[in-house]
């Protein structure tokens, strides 16, 4: 078996992500309060504004919670050494994991779609079928992670769906 450390950092959001998020945001937050404000009661178009400020306020707080879950995930490590996985969050130990306790790797993206592809996930999963976490990878750890854990006889799951023309971005 390997002794070398491995470790693995959540994946951050790009300038790209960040800018659309905020965008989206910045966009829809005003739109709402706007809105929502200038609301007449005794108007025939009560209804429709009142959704209309209704879903894009929705829209603009998904946007929110939707970036600091993702933000989240970069504040993640998975340090491999000696048979061992320590989680860290913010370089914190919150779990230290023997890999013999490790029954399932699963790799997968949110993708349904063959010919679109996102990032992938990783879960890790106990003998009792218990996550024990939930990280988004880059695609090279994603495949340095696949590569270093291939001696280890660990169960690995792989439904990642592969567009190579985007694994370089």
């Amino acid at each position: 078996m390997l002794n070398e450390d491995f470790i693995i950092k959540g994946r951050k959001l790009t300038a790209e992500e960040w800018g659309s998020r905020l965008l989206l945001v910045a966009i829809n937050l005003p739109i709402a309060i706007i809105t929502l404000y200038t609301l007449n009661f005794n108007s025939s178009t009560f209804f429709f504004q009142f959704i209309f400020g209704i879903v894009t306020a929705f829209l603009a707080f998904f946007a929110i919670i939707m970036t600091f879950k993702e933000y989240k995930y970069s504040l993640l490590t998975l340090h491999f050494y000696n048979n061992q996985l320590k989680i860290l969050y913010k370089n914190k130990i919150l779990k230290d994991v023997t890999l013999k306790d490790i029954k399932l790797l699963h790799f997968f993206n949110l993708s349904e779609k063959k010919d679109k592809m996102c990032r992938p996930f990783l879960d890790i999963y106990d003998h009792n079928n218990i996550i024990i976490i939930h990280i988004q990878l880059n695609f090279r750890d994603y495949n340095q992670l696949k590569t270093y854990l291939t001696p280890y006889p660990i169960n690995i799951n792989d439904e990642v769906i592969h567009n190579y023309s985007d694994i370089k971005k």
